[in-house]
């Protein structure tokens, strides 16, 4: 007696960042709640602007400060396919060297921010996206030795720019939480890892 197998195989799904799917599945089929954490996590990479304006009697000068900065974002509630609430920082060390003298930045912002569209979520194939955050922010300068902490929200933008997953971020402190001398506003341009 004889027995015949057939096999049938899916052709696993890469998306065109290379980001591999698994087989059978596609970028509509995946469930960002049923993932691991870490595979949720959502990073980005970029140059930072930062503007320090005087605001308290121990202030002295406008500073300019330009930094690198690393995002790292969790959303912890999804709705649908477009809409997210995350949280996360977009930490940023800074430097500035010049005949005022020479500043030391380190900014560690921790904000809950809503996403609509591209960066909801990790999978999400949209080509534009935006998000609007509100959280405390720590600020430390040295070489004027403040340490302050802002209250601060953020906006960005994110989008493709000749193919490569772009994102454009602006940001400013809307008040001081205690003592704090400086007014902080940034401006980021940067790459998505999604």
């Amino acid at each position: 007696m004889m027995s015949f197998t057939i096999s049938t195989q899916t052709t696993a799904q890469v998306d065109p960042y290379g980001v591999y799917l698994g087989k059978g599945d596609s970028l509509g089929q995946l469930n960002p709640q049923k993932r691991e954490f870490k595979d949720q996590l959502m990073q980005e990479l970029g140059s930072a602007v930062y503007i320090m304006t005087p605001q308290g009697a121990g202030a002295l000068y406008e500073i300019f400060i330009p930094g690198i900065c690393y995002s790292l974002r969790y959303p912890w509630h999804v709705r649908g396919d477009d809409f997210s609430i995350s949280t996360g920082t977009y930490g940023t060390v800074g430097l500035n060297i010049s005949n005022q003298g020479s500043y030391f930045m380190l900014q560690l912002p921790l904000l809950t921010e809503v996403n609509f569209g591209r960066g909801s979520t990790l999978q999400n194939p949209r080509n534009l996206g935006v998000s609007a955050g509100l959280g405390p922010e720590l600020t430390t300068l040295s070489g004027l030795n403040i340490t302050q902490v802002n209250l601060t929200y953020s906006l960005a933008v994110r989008f493709r720019l000749a193919g490569r997953p772009v994102f454009l971020r602006y940001g400013s402190s809307i008040g001081t939480i205690g003592r704090g001398d400086y007014q902080v506003y940034s401006l980021t341009l940067g790459n998505s890892f999604f």
